[in-house]
């Protein structure tokens, strides 16, 4: 995948307006040792970067990033024509993405370095439409990607195996132009209906479904775990909380037009992930407080899909391991 394709794309659609200056370094040093506390794995700040990335410079940044992860999972390489079509579609998703994305936290690889971001325009948008201010939702966003950043810095192994549940989807033989169109002309139809990883399914084979279901699984867990660590900080922590929490629900469950481009985008399938997996860690620590942590005890201590949403086979499973 051309990567400078898909810069040139972000370029041309994404303005170039500078975020506003915060203390980002100030808010991480404060956050981690209380969202290390919470989740009980370590975040490793010494080894961070953080950074707050205009809209442009995010789509940018991981336009760079996800070229270096399709070079990981097509080691043969991806034809020059589709490499520079591709690029120019992944520029586009980006650029349509940019204005929604709040903070990311990069794991790196190869010679990418972590990276932490808030994207600081979206946050002040939001901080607008919540009745409060760039700090507040920095915090909260910060507690979110704090907790991404403990579970792959903690637990390495995390990353390793959703990239090898991922080389599998990949390994199956994808679906004709022909097939996937007809695909998405049925969904568009109502005819069908998209699982966890929204548009992606379009495109793979039906003998792909149980590796997607490791993927949407793996995904649940981090992002739910994530967003159960932020919403479970003590309190005071992320001054207006329950507010913000309103906000960003309302959010994630867009109507109309807003809604249609979510599922092209597969943000629909993102915002399930969220709850259902931070309904999975509710349910387990009030269950058995403390088992939070016994989820990334080791690769097999993962919930599959249908532990997420009957976490009690998911408790006789690993205590009795």
């Amino acid at each position: 995948m051309s990567h400078q394709v898909a810069t040139l794309s972000i370029r041309a659609l994404v303005p170039d307006t500078a975020p506003p200056p915060l203390d980002l370094i100030g808010l991480v040093a404060e956050l981690a040792p209380i969202v290390e506390a919470r989740c009980g794995l370590e975040i490793g700040t010494e080894t961070l970067a953080v950074a707050n990335l205009s809209r442009r410079a995010w789509a940018i940044h991981n336009a760079r990033s996800y070229a270096a992860l399709i070079g990981r999972l097509y080691p043969q390489g991806v034809p020059a024509g589709a490499a520079e079509v591709s690029g120019a579609m992944l520029g586009a998703v980006l650029a349509a993405l940019s204005p929604r994305v709040l903070g990311q936290y990069v794991p790196g690889g190869g010679d990418e370095e972590p990276l932490l971001v808030l994207v600081g325009q979206n946050a002040q948008h939001l901080a607008s439409g919540a009745g409060t201010d760039l700090a507040t939702v920095a915090r909260w966003v910060l507690s979110h990607e704090l907790a991404h950043r403990a579970q792959f810095f903690a637990r390495p192994w995390l990353l390793e195996t959703l990239y090898a549940s991922l080389a599998e989807v990949i390994a199956a033989r994808p679906a004709t132009p022909v097939d996937a169109v007809s695909s998405l002309l049925s969904w568009l139809g109502g005819d069908r209906r998209l699982g966890e990883l929204g548009p992606l399914e379009l495109v793979l084979p039906e003998r792909a479904a149980a590796s997607l279901a490791r993927v949407s699984a793996i995904m649940s867990v981090i992002e739910g775990h994530a967003d159960w660590v932020m919403r479970t900080l003590p309190s005071g922590t992320v001054p207006g909380d329950d507010e913000l929490a309103r906000v960003v629900d309302q959010r994630r469950s867009a109507r109309g037009l807003a809604r249609i481009v979510a599922r092209l985008l597969g943000l629909d399938a993102k915002a399930r992930q969220y709850e259902r997996g931070r309904r999975f860690f509710e349910r387990i620590e009030a269950e058995r407080p403390g088992s939070a942590l016994d989820v990334f005890e080791r690769a097999e201590s993962l919930p599959t899909l249908a532990e997420l949403d009957a976490p009690e086979t998911w408790l006789a499973r690993v205590g009795a391991a």
